[in-house]
């Protein structure tokens, strides 16, 4: 009887040790796994007060206007694409008579706005006039402090990317 006590207590021992350590070891990635997810909310958060409008400013010209309005800097903002919700085949390009035109930020304090001076064009190249109630499709890109890269369409919450978005 005095071995299998003695190879009982030495299980009993060697299972508390094992949940001694198994349980804080769980309890830490548990709250390792919740901070990454509070973490991840308060990136997007972030990401979603840089925001764009796209007012008319003339007949043709559509001054697309992307805001930081997170409180940390944000870099490399890039307008992928402007188009229309109705005729997404419709191109854009800078405006070419407008000096100093940019369709990028290499960083954006908070405050600061990007604005790129646009043209939406028909199938032959031409400058589209705006149409009354002319719902428009803009999507950007930035990478913000830590690095993460964002998509975002005009409307929309801030969609991570792996890589600097494209259009």
């Amino acid at each position: 009887m005095g071995e299998a006590w003695s190879v009982g207590s030495t299980l009993v021992a060697l299972l508390t040790a094992i949940a001694a350590f198994v349980v804080p070891h769980r309890r830490a990635r548990k709250a390792d796994s919740e901070a990454a997810v509070l973490q991840a909310r308060s990136a997007a958060g972030r990401a979603s007060l840089v925001t764009a409008s796209a007012p008319w400013s003339s007949s043709t010209t559509i001054d697309v206007v992307i805001t930081n309005g997170a409180p940390a800097a944000i870099a490399d903002v890039d307008l992928l694409r402007v188009n229309t919700a109705v005729e997404p085949q419709v191109t854009w390009r800078l405006n070419p008579n407008t000096s100093n035109n940019t369709s990028t930020a290499c960083i954006l304090q908070p405050g600061e706005s990007l604005t790129s001076r646009v043209q939406l064009l028909d199938a032959g190249g031409v400058p589209v006039s705006p149409e009354r109630d002319m719902r428009l499709v803009i999507t950007f890109g930035f990478r913000d402090t830590d690095g993460q890269w964002w998509k975002r369409d005009i409307g929309q919450p801030p969609q991570p990317c792996e890589t600097r978005p494209v259009a």
